[in-house]
């Protein structure tokens, strides 16, 4: 989480609402389209973006992903 929130340029918010379905492994992007703010789910201060991922961490973020759905 720490490192999505330092290499990404996210907010915390829109941080802790990512959703796997929104990485896109292969550009390395990341679809922000919603954010948290007081237990209560909405859209980003600044509207849906895509913003560009470091390789490597789009392949960790992807390893989480399935990691929890393995976990379900």
């Amino acid at each position: 989480m720490i490192e999505s929130l330092a290499r990404s340029g996210m907010r915390l918010g829109e941080a802790l609402a990512m959703h796997s379905d929104h990485l896109d492994v292969r550009n390395s992007q990341y679809l922000v389209s919603e954010t948290v703010k007081n237990a209560r789910f909405g859209l980003p201060k600044n509207g849906k973006r895509l913003i560009d991922l470091p390789t490597d961490l789009v392949k960790k973020l992807e390893k989480r992903a399935r990691a929890v759905r393995s976990e379900e």
